[in-house]
């Protein structure tokens, strides 16, 4: 009598594709590998039931595999024998994952197969071994190429090459201006260099349909973004933080976040050199933060100042101006009252063409008025004048201020002095601050929004179509506006209480 011995069971098998980088979107190289780990399925008479695919993920660090994850959560669930993949640096690449890898495989009895590699059984000490030393040197390659890659970072920054990678907004991937987008990004330094606040700016672009090259929405981290961006400037520079997040750790610490600026690039600068740091002093102007948010509401608001103590005016609810000591209370805004014409020069050099001057209400119109006339008469032009003095050593001294403003928010901060301290230091380093920056702006009258407002055609029309961030930084390098207090118990404007000294 014969007897038929019945055929073992079919293996049940897991795939598992893996690409760092997938630059056409086509997934042609996980389609090669998938295509591969089938025939060795079939050479092996296995049955794939299932295939798991990260496209465009990376295995090192700490990147999230969602399908690593889940075949891992199938792998406990049981219902597999083996799992295949093109070769163990597809798989794991980190310490973390190969031990759960292993923990899973060892705890249900699955087999790894490899196109390139052979098998690999996690229950065994052999297996477990094997899985170690391959991962250990897929680890080594990983750590290798990050060093060969910084190293030849650093180099193409030496030689003043524009970085690999993700082509920066205004430049093609070889450092090539792009026309559109060049002047997109001087704009916006001179949108800010003029005066208008990162969301103004954001607000501006996105009014007008423009979008970040992603296609998102501006918004003010991505304009400051832009600002800070060293290579606009011409700069070549080695960025040793990759990230935001280590940049502000790497400062917390105590340590320099700035980009390392290593020569002049070979590219196209966007913006001037003077405009970039310009810039860079107005963002990090330790002042900026106490601010809550980034636009004013109102034109004179720590900028017009008190006659009687000199400390900026804040503007309150109910129509007034007041400085911190109550000094000030002055209306403001289109209240009801006779207008007020003003003259501010010689009559006989008045406005062009016969045109009578702007009639003033309120405060903020009142300056207006006045700043309006101004730009309208004849010798407008002249205040573009060169500077008169060498305003670095003032720039120095201003830096030298905001940095013992920075530490005395630290200590503060580290408790190292009392509230009380901390209040007399910042008000001391504010006020000689405020005197810095008025002797600055005396000696570069002709910069910023004054300056895009003088070369205009009608320089009286361009300041009244400004931003009220524009008409501020025009009125802040005009002139210093002081207030006085009024009447006590009178609701009506009265122009002989705001002073309009002109700065020479």
């Amino acid at each position: 009598m014969s007897t038929t011995t019945a055929p073992a069971a079919r293996r049940k098998a897991f795939i598992y594709l893996r690409v760092s980088r997938d630059m056409t979107g086509e997934r042609l190289t996980v389609q090669r590998h998938e295509k591969d780990c089938r025939a060795l399925c079939g050479q092996r008479r296995w049955d794939v039931v299932k295939v798991f695919t990260d496209n465009s993920v990376s295995a090192k660090g700490k990147a999230y595999r969602a399908d690593f994850n889940a075949m891992l959560d199938a792998i406990r669930q049981g219902g597999v024998d083996v799992v295949v993949a093109w070769a163990l640096d597809r798989f794991i690449r980190n310490a973390r994952d190969r031990l759960a890898l292993v923990e899973a495989c060892r705890e249900h009895g699955v087999m790894i197969a490899l196109v390139r590699g052979g098998d690999m059984d996690p229950t065994t000490a052999t297996g477990r071994m094997t899985i170690d030393v391959i991962g250990a040197a897929a680890q080594m390659e990983i750590d290798m190429k990050s060093e060969r890659q910084v190293a030849a970072a650093i180099q193409r920054a030496e030689l003043g090459r524009p970085p690999l990678g993700t082509r920066l907004t205004g430049y093609t991937s070889r450092g090539q201006t792009k026309p559109d987008e060049a002047e997109l990004v001087r704009r916006i330094f001179k949108m800010f260099h003029s005066g208008e606040s990162l969301r103004g700016i954001a607000l501006t672009l996105t009014d007008e349909g423009l979008t970040a090259r992603s296609g998102k929405a501006w918004n003010p981290s991505s304009i400051r973004e832009t600002l800070t961006n060293p290579r606009y400037a011409g700069r070549s520079t080695y960025n040793r933080h990759k990230t935001d997040r280590l940049a502000r750790k790497a400062k917390a610490e105590g340590k320099s976040a700035e980009p390392v600026v290593i020569t002049q690039g070979t590219w196209e600068a966007l913006v001037d050199e003077d405009v970039f740091d310009a810039v860079q002093s107005m963002l990090s102007d330790p002042r900026r933060r106490t601010q809550q948010g980034t636009d004013r509401k109102h034109l004179g608001s720590g900028m017009f100042l008190c006659d009687t103590c000199g400390q900026p005016v804040v503007s309150f609810s109910g129509g007034r101006y007041r400085c911190k000591a109550a000094c000030v209370n002055r209306a403001h805004g289109p209240l009801d009252h006779a207008r007020v014409r003003q003259i501010i020069a010689d009559p006989e050099d008045g406005p062009e063409d016969g045109q009578e001057a702007p009639l003033a209400r309120g405060v903020d119109e009142f300056v207006t008025a006045v700043v309006t006339e101004r730009l309208s008469r004849r010798d407008a032009r002249e205040l573009l004048a060169p500077p008169t003095v060498d305003t670095a050593p003032l720039i120095a001294e201003r830096d030298r201020l905001r940095a013992r403003l920075t530490k005395a928010d630290a200590d503060y901060d580290d408790d190292l002095i009392d509230a009380r301290r901390w209040r007399t230091k910042k008000d001391k380093i504010t006020a000689q601050l405020a005197e810095v920056d008025r002797e600055i702006k005396a000696a570069t009258p002709g910069s910023g929004a004054l300056g895009d407002v003088l070369d205009s055609p009608d320089p009286a029309e361009a300041f009244l179509a400004g931003s009220l961030m524009a008409r501020r930084s025009v009125i802040d390098a005009l002139c210093e506006v002081r207030l006085q207090r009024g009447t006590r118990g009178s609701k009506t404007f009265d122009p002989n209480t705001v002073r309009v000294e002109w700065r020479s």
